[in-house]
């Protein structure tokens, strides 16, 4: 008999029990009572006994109604309890058989086999039959499962079993009667058949996945006819079977079952421990297959699979888990929330398809903080329910839910429903909240869907506690290893800048933050300044950002001397939300730790902003944070007295340097005094520095720049130098060209580009007791040499003042004799007031001040003074709209005038972009290649003759052929853009200057060795400087590859030759046929008796020629666009190019040529529009002669003038070609600005040209 029955059958037997005990207490009740009956009927009233008597009848019959009344209503509660027990035990059987199954999926290690099994043995429990068989469906068969073996199943094909399968209705067959006739054992050996229960298994889509059969239950057939049919309040057997269906159905998704079973039975029956096997192999060999892809960001599926180390470790992690729990509900989102205890917080430690959410919700705050607080499922919804699939269920408004789930206005304004389930650790500790939204097929959750999220959330609960633990492991060695690295730090750097970069990069991985940042306390204790390395600094594009101690969290830290953690900043009245409106930086939570020393003193805050994981900071990051801010506390006391005694010593050393240069018995003055300016830079560690003069009756002060002692004047009072010279104070800049009082002019003439600068002024004593200092002079430094954005720091500023200091005794002993070195024999032009502020000498006539440009040794008499002055003025407005018109540097060309009349026509044509070279005949375009190699005097360096040159430049021009486009045309522009690209740059990036430059070009180079005879020297004369950009021997390569590049182009491309056959590719073996061809002809050219332009190199020094000019023209073919395009993207950036690196150096020179040959888009677009046209006739050409060979046309070259073809294709060569290469170049070299807006704005006409166009 079933365990059902059996209860039943206690039921029966204990209440009739009770009803016969309370039979007998009311006849016991009954005969107690009829004594005082008696008594009374003894009275001598005998005429009352009749009517006593029908009283006593009437009473005793009432009171055995309430009797049998009472034990009725007993009788009914003891039933409906047993009833309520049973159901309950009931409901617990189904529930531990849930967990079962459960367990299994999770500890089978992908053993689809082991699950099976289990299944099997929960039927076989909760039904108490004999046995029982699986039947499930593959991709080729049915086939069932009897708990031993695998096999096709026949019966499925047939009868009941196949209207089960396909309509998913259960039926059960309650006696052996109607098993036979129902043919149910046909085909199954050794089976009485009693009765009969077939339950099939539909997963949430109503599909069937298996059916289960129960042969034998011991159950009452009514029983199971009612857990079948859901009444008697029971819908446990339903719910169940709901509940397995979609564990297969998620499970056989994961392994591939259908695959795996299919294949291993196809040829039989198959053992289970087979097919494990071979599922393990599968899954392995899927793990393998699939190991190489990354995981996806938070917000998508990591997949199902678990990987293998923790298959086999049984120690699913949270994203696995939650996956299955996904596709078994058919879930698209879901969060899941981990509980930290000492916080009170609930935090996001998962989210997968889902945003909006809350990244943290306090404990017992919405609708994730209530189902935490109760501890039990929580089920909302916007529609109505039948039957409420959890206790804990509620229907709500749209706007309840998404106020509930404390979510913006509306942000989940299509939520239907959300199911929240808590999780508890192995110490049924909760430990955190899964939120589980609307199912995929739009239906409510279920009871079936609530039980599986039960139990899968129980494994949930039980990953985040390992994982809690691991954190927390990993923590502890976290911030050991920090405070170890804190430690090497304090030990390996000592200077200040560099120790807060260290400590500040070492310390924000650990702490979880995205912003970390320092704020020291400055010497009068009223600012907190933010030092380098702190993100404020970044964010905000300054240095040394300040803020009150009274003001903000940070004060409050500060003058607390206590830790303020801040999980919600806006929430907070002292945060400054100003900051975060300047950057558009969102701050969440704030940690604000003091610094302090041993006796207490604040000597800074450290402060974190916005945790990543949890979103707040926790009392670990606090603890943390404290020993960081322990040990930065005496790293910046060591730091500081390490600085103090670093300067000690290097202002002593930098005075001793300075006496003696100044001790130098040198006669000439101007050698002192720059020797005196290049001591004073080594010191202060900056790329250029000066000493301007002040002459006090012109109120001016003039300056000698570089070797030739450039004159430069500015009024006191005037600019950044004359302001220093007329308050007498220092100036410390950071950023100097931002200023409104920087003088971009001097830049200019001195050729340099100043970012930081440190100007002090040079005091002579007073003359007279009680009298101010006056100034005599102003030392100007600019940039400061070491990492980015360096500055001075005031260290620099301390000992340039003291250096200033010194300076003043030899400026009033010497600097009287500029003014010889300035005009030679021409002493009667010397300023005698001048003289007469610092030297005895007898004074003389006054020179006229003025602002110049030229040099004091170019000044001949007095006579041509204003002649001087008016030329040199004339100057700069030249060179400015040259600047702005063209984009290179000014400094190249300061002393060449293009608006000279004097200058030759081809020398002022070839600075502009915009030459048209059809306008000029063939000499005239030779003439202006001339001046190209010229401007750099090429030829003086490589000792080629001119008439060597003219030969062989006029001998490449007659090479090439009267062609639309690859004419001599295009050779002169490549050569001419190559020219203007190169001179673009700046005099630091080259290791020559144009022909008239401040530097000349020294008698004594040597053509042999061009590199050599050209390195730049240092201030104090080492040449170990970093190579420049650009040597003499790469601007040579350069240009002749250029003006070479096409020789001998016949309008063809490689593509044609090369399926012709034409005679040049049979040469080259197909291999960049023309390109190959050019530069053979190149060299062909220069063998040539009076045509080798480079017969004055030696063996190495041609040798490396010769290959630079081959790889240059090489590059010019459109096969290696791609490639050079990528090396460029990886070499071509500040601080990775390396100018000593020889195959740095080549890919540059290639680039320039390269995007020379491509740079009719980067030119204006009438130019631009007419090389475009050219280019499409060559095009139509080599269509037509395409077809007449009987050719396969290249179909884009016959795009006709004036149609969309046209435009489209100058569209796709633009974007794929043009910009790309262009705007690399661009981004890492000087003046190609305007280049760039061209091929932006001739793209903006192709596009308009296209829309003009017929289709």
């Amino acid at each position: 008999m079933g365990s059902g029955a059996k209860v039943h059958n206690v039921a029966a037997r204990t209440s009739g029990s009770n009803v016969r005990k309370r039979r007998k207490m009311a006849a016991s009740d009954g005969r107690s009572g009829s004594a005082p009956a008696g008594s009374r009927s003894a009275t001598p009233d005998s005429s009352n006994t009749s009517n006593s008597d029908g009283r006593l009848f009437t009473d005793s019959a009432s009171e055995s109604a309430r009797r049998r009344w009472r034990l009725l209503q007993k009788h009914v509660c003891i039933t409906r309890w047993l009833s309520k027990d049973l159901m309950q035990r009931h409901l617990k059987r189904f529930a531990l058989s849930q967990q079962a199954i459960v367990d299994a999926v999770m500890h089978s290690s992908d053993d689809f086999m082991a699950v099976f099994i289990k299944i099997r043995e929960q039927f076989l429990s909760l039904l108490d039959a004999e046995n029982c068989f699986i039947i499930f469906e593959t991709k080729r068969s049915v086939l069932e499962f009897d708990g031993r073996t695998i096999c096709p199943s026949a019966r499925a094909k047939k009868g009941l079993l196949r209207d089960s399968l396909r309509s998913g209705q259960p039926l059960q067959l309650a006696c052996a009667a109607s098993c036979e006739d129902a043919q149910i054992v046909d085909g199954i050996p050794n089976i009485d058949l009693r009765s009969y229960v077939c339950i099939p298994l539909p997963d949430g889509d109503n599909h069937v996945q298996a059916v289960v059969e129960i042969f034998n239950s011991r159950y009452d057939a009514r029983v199971i006819s009612s857990w079948l049919s859901g009444t008697g309040g029971s819908d446990s057997l339903n719910v169940f079977r709901a509940f397995v269906g979609k564990i297969i159905k998620a499970f056989a998704k994961r392994n591939k079952i259908s695959e795996v079973v299919s294949s291993s039975a196809s040829a039989g029956a198959v053992q289970p421990p087979t097919l494990a096997a071979a599922s393990r192999r599968r899954h392995r060999s899927d793990s393998e297959s699939d190991s190489g892809h990354n995981a996806k960001a938070s917000g998508q599926s990591a997949g199902l699979a678990a990987p293998a180390a923790e298959a086999r470790t049984n120690d699913l992690s949270v994203e696995s888990l939650l996956d299955l729990l996904r596709q078994t509900v058919a879930i698209e989102h879901c969060v899941v929330y981990a509980y930290d205890k000492e916080a009170g917080m609930l935090w996001t430690r998962l989210s997968v398809g889902s945003t909006g959410y809350p990244a943290t919700v306090p404990f017992g705050d919405g609708a994730v903080g209530r189902a935490a607080l109760a501890g039990e499922p929580m089920y909302l919804t916007t529609r109505a329910l039948a039957t409420p699939p959890t206790p804990n269920s509620a229907v709500v408004t749209s706007a309840e839910l998404t106020e509930s789930l404390r979510l913006p206005s509306g942000a989940v304004a299509d939520t239907l429903d959300v199911l929240l389930v808590p999780t508890f650790n192995s110490n049924a500790e909760l430990n955190g909240v899964v939120l589980l939204r609307d199912k995929r097929d739009a239906t409510a959750f279920n009871e079936s869907d609530v039980a599986i999220g039960v139990n899968i959330c129980r494994h949930i609960g039980s990953a985040l506690h390992s994982s809690e633990l691991h954190d927390a492991i990993l923590k502890a060695q976290g911030k050991a290893q920090t405070l170890l690295d804190l430690s090497a730090v304090l030990f390996r750097e000592l200077e200040t800048n560099s120790l807060l970069i260290a400590i500040m990069d070492a310390i924000k991985t650990p702490m979880g933050a995205t912003k970390c940042s320092m704020f020291l306390m400055n010497d009068d204790k009223s600012e907190l300044v933010s030092p380098v390395g702190s993100d404020i600094n970044c964010d905000l594009a300054q240095e040394g950002f300040r803020i009150p101690v009274t003001s903000g969290i940070i004060g409050a830290a500060a003058t607390s001397g206590e830790v303020i953690n801040i999980p919600d900043a806006y929430a907070d009245a002292r945060f400054n939300q100003a900051v975060d409106q300047q950057t558009g930086f969102v701050t969440r939570s704030i940690l604000a730790v003091p610094i302090k020393d041993a006796t207490g003193t604040v000597l800074g805050v450290l402060e974190m902003v916005n945790k990543r994981a949890k979103q707040y900071f926790d009392r670990d990051d606090e603890e943390l944070a404290r020993g960081i801010a322990y040990y930065l506390a005496i790293a910046l006391n060591n730091a500081r007295l390490f600085e103090a005694a670093r300067a000690a010593r290097r202002r002593s050393d930098a005075l001793l340097a300075l006496m003696q240069a100044m001790s130098s018995t040198n006669e000439n003055v101007g050698d002192v005094f720059k020797a005196l300016v290049e001591t004073v830079c080594q010191i202060l560690n900056v790329e250029h520095g000066e000493l301007f003069f002040v002459d006090a009756l012109s109120k001016t002060l003039f300056c000698r720049a570089g070797a030739n002692w450039k004159g430069f004047s500015i009024p006191v009072g005037k600019f950044l130098q004359g302001i220093v010279a007329d308050k007498g104070e220092t100036v410390n800049l950071a950023n100097a060209a931002a200023h409104p009082d920087f003088c971009s002019e001097y830049d200019t003439i001195a050729g340099v580009k100043t970012r930081s600068l440190l100007c002090a002024p040079v005091k002579a004593p007073p003359q007279r007791a009680g009298g101010d200092e006056s100034v005599i002079a102003v030392f100007y430094a600019a940039n400061k040499v070491g990492k980015a954005h360096a500055r001075f720091c005031d260290e620099d500023t301390k000992i340039l003042v003291a250096i200033c200091a010194e300076l003043r005794s030899i400026i009033e002993r010497r600097a009287w004799e500029l003014v010889f070195e300035a005009s030679g024999s021409e002493t009667t032009h010397v300023t005698s007031s001048f003289l007469s502020q610092y030297t005895s000498t007898p004074t003389l006539s006054r020179r006229r001040s003025h602002v110049s440009l030229r040099s004091f040794t170019d000044l001949p008499s007095a006579a041509t003074t204003a002649t001087v002055s008016a030329t040199a003025t004339a100057a700069p407005q030249t060179l400015t709209g040259l600047s702005e018109r063209d984009g290179h540097s000014a400094a190249m060309i300061a002393n060449t005038n293009l608006d000279d009349p004097m200058q030759p026509t081809s020398a002022r044509l070839i600075h502009s972009w915009d030459i048209a070279p059809w306008e000029f005949s063939a000499p005239q375009l030779v003439d202006m290649a001339m001046e190209m190699f010229e401007s750099f005097d090429l030829l003086a360096r490589f000792r080629v003759p001119q008439a060597t040159m003219r030969r062989f430049l006029v001998s490449v021009k007659s090479q090439y052929q009267d062609i639309p486009y690859h004419s001599f045309y295009h050779a002169f522009t490549t050569l001419h853009v190559s020219f203007k690209i190169v001179s673009s740059q700046p005099s630091a990036a080259l290791m020559l200057d144009l022909v008239g430059s401040a530097t000349p070009v020294s008698a004594a180079s040597s053509p042999l060795a061009p590199s050599s005879s050209l390195a730049r020297v240092t201030g104090d004369g080492d040449a170990e400087s970093p190579r420049p950009l650009f040597e003499a021997r790469d601007v040579m390569a350069i240009f002749v590859s250029a003006f070479c590049h096409d020789m001998n182009h016949n309008g063809r491309t490689n593509d044609f030759h090369v399926r012709y056959r034409t005679s040049i590719a049979m040469l080259y073996n197909d291999q960049s046929v023309l390109e190959n061809m050019h530069a053979a002809a190149c060299f062909d050219t220069m063998r040539r008796p009076g045509h080798d332009i480079l017969e004055h190199l030696d063996t190495g020094a041609y040798r490396h020629m010769r290959k630079s000019i081959i790889r240059a023209i090489l590059a010019t073919d459109m096969h290696n666009h791609a490639g050079i395009v990528s090396q460029l993207h990886e070499k071509l950036k500040v601080g990775v190019f390396n100018s000593d690196d020889e195959t740095h150096r080549e890919l540059l020179v290639n680039a320039v040529v390269h995007s020379a040959d491509i740079s009719g888009p980067a030119l204006a677009e009438a130019l631009h529009l007419r090389w475009s046209l050219q280019l499409l006739e060559e095009f139509n050409t080599q269509y037509d002669e395409e077809l007449a060979l009987g050719m396969a046309p290249t179909p884009y070259m016959n795009a006709k003038p004036g149609t969309a073809a046209v435009s489209k294709l100058n569209i796709a060569f633009i974007d794929s070609c043009v910009f790309p290469l262009w705007s690399i170049m661009s981004a890492f070299l000087d003046g190609l600005d305007g280049c760039l807006a061209n091929i932006q704005t001739n793209r903006l006409m192709w596009v308009a040209r296209e829309a003009e166009s017929p289709t």
